[in-house]
């Protein structure tokens, strides 16, 4: 399959992207609809997290690959922390998908912490 990426790595983009998606036993083309169905939307919240975070992409360039706006990925970043926080089988999720793409402890300490809100 194709996948309309212009960026430097696209093998470990695409590594990203596949991983996920496996994970959550869906396609690429089925998350990157404009659908605000909430398990395509869910898996494409997931899917830019990790690739704003293990790639080192900006929100803009997360957001280009699923043809969306700067300001979704920022917003599926902060949801995604949010329910990191909140629901036991995101967590259960995002820690399972850190051990598939090889973080490292300090990598999985990195994103946690960048993940979780502080109140003030």
């Amino acid at each position: 399959m194709i996948y309309p990426f212009k960026f430097k790595d696209q093998n470990e983009l695409t590594h990203v992207i596949l991983t996920v998606c496996e994970f959550y036993s869906t396609t690429y083309a089925a998350i990157n609809i404009k659908s605000r169905k909430n398990p395509a939307m869910n898996v494409r919240q997931v899917c830019m997290m990790f690739l704003i975070d293990s790639c080192k992409i900006t929100h803009k360039m997360a957001a280009d690959i699923f043809n969306l706006d700067r300001s979704t990925a920022h917003h599926a970043f902060k949801v995604i922390g949010l329910r990191y926080q909140t629901e036991r089988d995101t967590r259960f999720d995002i820690d399972r998908l850190m051990i598939f793409l090889n973080y490292t402890e300090s990598e999985k300490k990195a994103l946690i912490n960048k993940l979780i809100v502080k109140k003030a």
